[in-house]
């Protein structure tokens, strides 16, 4: 699959979660996918619009007044980023109100899916649509659709069909854009099922000048909580395995990354000496499952307490965390409490012996209990002495958390890596996954209550360890995993992925609309930010091997608030498309053979571009993006308002420039990312509200010399019409203190 194709799948089908939410009938299977309330779906009235008789049907070209309509072959923002519709069966649809910025041209096509090819084919022929723009009919066969294919942000497979249109020159205002889908024939995609009837969707669209909308403070007071060592981290992911093998050592050149390998490679990371610059400053490792595993990955996990042979012993690794701390760097492990490898012990025992205290360590039944996982998965697997549980695949069984003989064992696996080795703290993998009721098998109370239990343990064991969970979900449900007595941080998957698409897309508006959602549900301690971790398609080539927009991306990331992660490989821009094995080949280092990856042959082949880009090439020049990452990392760990401090959406005249204030008591730090491949010199910054008081020097600490303009506050502590210099330039980025003049 080329990079492009999947940028168009990431974008669209978003968009098919956000048009088709209220479009289907539940069915007897659960669906996570669908998580928006559904309406009943009963045979309704015609349409009730009426094209206009002077131009009955548009086609790709025509005009309605000074806007056109086109086919969308490009990256182009959708208003469906904007607002999501409400499809009813009632006559006249649902109607919605929906403001969005003036932009030149956006997506208006409309996706339908299903769970795979066939089901898309077959739900497809049942389906007539309608769509009228403003009251003029729209011809939509000769537009014609792509097809796409995606897993979504919380694992589910889906295929899409998309209507490919786009809306031109789009004129300030008020616009009507009403959508109806005729179901001919009973329609089943796979997650639900769609009775015959007809299905309407009324969107009133407000366009306006970027200038109109006005950002203000968040209503909601962030969570606040007092900040930890982990707070003023910047963490780097590491799949020991393709990091870097050993040169020295049994295991040296075997073609496999080992923690030896990582211990030549701690200076890279961080060298412990804050005056030196050519390492990357990091100060937190999160280390990629390295206990005993049958798997490549080690997500399967047969013994608990022993290093995966791979990549060394107990010992290897008690030395890595010695060696690390003597540089500044804290060390935290997966820990996958959720399940085993079907090759652990105890579900050999479990399986082959129903009559064993062991049996009830997993999850039985002695038939199919028939229903599916969320992300319509098949979970109950067969054994020869019965179905047994397992979300993930049927190499792993699922704990049964709800035995308490469970519990204690894994609370003891936690207290060995915490006070035997000495490690951290965790990332929790699949955490929103730990104990099912019956087919709602996510986010149930009873997991709640688990980790509650959980955080009593580890804190006993360190008052300082750490836990980060893996919640892939939206922020609403994310956060109440961070709001109580349970984990210390969440990965925010809702900002990354707005992250990435906003300045692929150089949408501004994007990216601060999904800053100031994240800042309102976790604030600045409570969130793991990141771009991409190693389930996912890898950022560089997300947004098609341009340079300059990675460098944005990661300005974006560790100046926004929330603990930053970092995956190995993007600071020097790796690439890579799943399969996983893709995503997470061999770091590449210098340009000699195996990318300096291993003198051996490499458990997987090293990038074709290794040569281009690679640590030693880059280490060379002031302008390459591992520099880039280098300055960034730096500067946020020499500002703690960076770190910890407030966030606060600045406007701007360009939709192209994003800003924010990040401030606290003592500092105010302005950041302003021109995300527009053009310099831009119209793009007035306010504020409406905050708490600067009087005039500040503007003090440049990133970004291109220049002299730059004094800031003066208005009335509510904010400012107005504010420009620090003339000009940003294109893809440029502008990290400002202000400081008080007296």
């Amino acid at each position: 699959m080329n990079v492009s194709k999947f940028i168009v799948q990431v974008i669209k089908v978003t968009l098919f979660f956000l048009f088709l939410a209220g479009c289907t009938t539940s069915s007897a299977v659960p669906s996570a996918a669908l998580t928006l309330a559904s309406t009943a779906v009963l045979p309704t009235t015609t349409p009730t619009l009426v094209p206009t008789p002077t131009l009955s049907v548009l086609i790709p070209g025509d005009k309605i007044g000074q806007m056109s309509i086109a086919l969308s072959q490009g990256f182009v923002p959708s208003w469906l980023d904007y607002c999501s519709p409400v499809f009813s069966a009632k006559a006249g649809g649902e109607a919605v109100d929906c403001n969005m910025p003036l932009i030149s041209e956006f997506e208006i096509g409309a996706p339908w899916s299903a769970k795979d090819k066939a089901l898309l084919d077959s739900s497809w022929k049942g389906l007539t649509w309608e769509l009228y723009i403003d009251d003029h009919a729209v011809d939509l066969n000769e537009f014609g659709t792509s097809d796409a294919y995606m897993q979504t942000g919380d694992g589910t497979f889906i295929n899409s069909r998309i209507w490919n249109l786009k809306l031109v020159n789009a004129t300030e205002g008020k616009h009507t854009l009403r959508y109806l889908i005729h179901v001919n024939q009973e329609v089943n995609d796979g997650f639900s099922v769609t009775k015959p009837g007809i299905l309407e969707s009324v969107v009133n669209l407000t366009l306006a000048a970027p200038s109109a909308f006005s950002t203000v403070t968040p209503v909601r007071t962030p969570p606040t909580t007092k900040a930890s060592w982990w707070n003023y981290t910047v963490f780097y992911e590491v799949f020991v395995r393709s990091f870097a093998d050993s040169t020295t050592g049994p295991l040296a050149n075997d073609g496999i990354g080992d923690l030896q390998g990582l211990i030549e490679k701690l200076d890279y990371l961080n060298d412990g000496n804050p005056a030196t610059t050519d390492d990357l400053g990091v100060t937190g490792l999160w280390l990629m499952p390295i206990m005993q595993s049958p798997s490549y990955h080690g997500y399967d996990v047969f013994d608990y307490y022993i290093i995966n042979k791979d990549y060394g012993t107990n010992e290897d690794f008690k030395r890595l965390l010695s060696e690390a701390h003597k540089r500044g760097i804290k060390i935290i492990i997966d820990l996958i409490l959720n399940h085993t490898s079907s090759e652990h012990p105890w579900f050999i025992e479990a399986r082959d012996n129903p009559e064993s205290e062991q049996r009830d360590w997993y999850i039985w039944s002695v038939n199919n209990p028939g229903y599916l996982g969320p992300w319509g998965e098949t979970v109950w697997h067969y054994s020869p002495t019965g179905y047994y549980y397992g979300i993930f695949s049927s190499g792993m069984p699922d704990l049964n958390l709800k035995n308490p003989q469970v519990t204690s064992e894994m609370e003891n696996v936690a207290r060995f890596w915490l006070e035997d080795i000495g490690v951290d703290g965790f990332r929790l993998d699949g955490a929103r996954h730990l104990i099912e009721e019956g087919p709602i098998q996510v986010d149930t109370e009873a997991t709640h209550e688990w980790w509650k239990t959980f955080r009593t343990i580890y804190k006993a064991s360190n008052p300082e360890a750490m836990t980060v969970g893996e919640i892939w979900s939206r922020g609403s449900d994310v956060v109440k995993y961070v709001q109580g007595d349970e984990l210390d941080l969440a990965f925010d998957f809702d900002l990354a992925s707005a992250l990435v698409s906003g300045v692929q897309f150089r949408d501004a508006n994007r990216i601060q609309k999904a800053l100031t959602s994240s800042y309102d549900l976790y604030g600045s301690m409570l969130s793991a930010t990141f771009l991409t971790n190693h389930d996912m398609t890898r950022v560089m080539s997300q947004l098609g091997m341009d340079t300059n927009k990675a460098k944005l991306a990661a300005s974006v990331l560790l100046t926004a608030p929330g603990v930053p992660f970092v995956y190995y490989g993007e600071e020097i821009g790796m690439t890579g498309v799943k399969p996983d094995e893709f995503i997470r080949s061999p770091m590449q280092w210098a340009v000699q053979e195996n990318a300096g990856f291993s003198a051996g042959v490499p458990w997987e082949s090293v990038n074709e571009d290794y040569k281009a880009k690679n640590v030693a090439e880059q280490s060379k020049d002031p302008t390459s993006l591992l520099t880039c990452y280098r300055e960034l990392i730096r500067l946020r760990g020499d500002h703690i308002v960076l770190q910890l401090g407030d966030y606060l959406p600045v406007d701007s005249k360009d939709n192209a420039v994003l800003a924010y204030l990040r401030s606290d008591s003592e500092n105010n730090v302005l950041v302003i990312i021109n995300l527009g491949e053009q310099s831009t010199s119209d793009y007035d910054l306010s504020l409406i509200e905050g708490s600067l008081v009087g005039t500040y020097q503007a003090q440049l600490l990133y970004g291109k010399d220049a002299v730059l303009q004094n800031l003066t506050s208005n009335e509510n502590g904010g400012f107005d019409s504010y420009q620090p210099m003339p000009e940003v330039p294109g893809a440029g980025v502008l990290i400002i203190q202000l400081n008080p003049i007296q």
